[in-house]
Formats: structure tokens, C-alpha cells, sequence
């Protein structure tokens, strides 16, 4: 359980710390975060590690798709497309 918890915090904080560097933005200017992770579904969760690895906001809208294997990208394309976050303003 220990080395999925460490392997999934390396991956998922070099791959945000990656984005935040390309983008320019502050961990704080985040409003929504979702991962998505098919098999390991660890309490607390993926969202709260990352959110806690970066101090972003307590009021981080963050959703964890873990756990529901291929699914889960189904899911998540649902949420992007389907109008889970049209209250949101992309820019990249």
C-alpha cells in the first residue's frame, strides 16, 4: 500500500508541477482538480494528496475518479463535455 501511495504521489505531483510550470500559474489559482486513477483508490485521496502537496485553496473544487478502471475516462469525458464544468473559463 506504501509504495502505490509513493509511486501515485511522484507521478501525479511531477506531472501537476510540470503543468503548473508550463502554464505559469500559483497552486492557489486552481479552481477544480481531478484525478483519475483505475486502481488505487487510497482514503484520503489522490485530490487531497496533490491539494495538500501544493497548498492550494480549501476551497478547491476536486474530484477523484478512482478505482472504476477504463470507466473512469468515460466519466471524466461525461463531466468535461457533458456540462460538469461550464461554469469555468478554460484558458491554457
Amino acid at each position: 500500500m506504501e509504495n502505490a501511495r509513493a509511486e501515485s504521489k511522484r507521478v501525479i505531483c511531477d506531472l501537476i508541477r510540470d503543468l503548473l510550470q508550463r502554464t505559469g500559474t500559483q497552486p492557489q489559482e486552481v479552481d477544480i482538480l481531478i484525478v483519475n486513477c483505475s486502481l488505487f483508490s487510497p482514503t484520503p485521496s489522490l485530490c487531497a494528496l496533490a491539494a495538500h502537496e501544493f497548498g492550494m485553496r480549501t476551497d478547491l473544487s476536486s474530484y477523484n475518479l478512482s478505482g472504476m478502471g477504463c470507466s473512469a475516462s468515460v466519466i471524466l469525458l461525461h463531466f468535461f463535455f457533458g456540462g460538469g464544468v461550464r461554469r469555468f473559463s478554460w484558458s491554457y
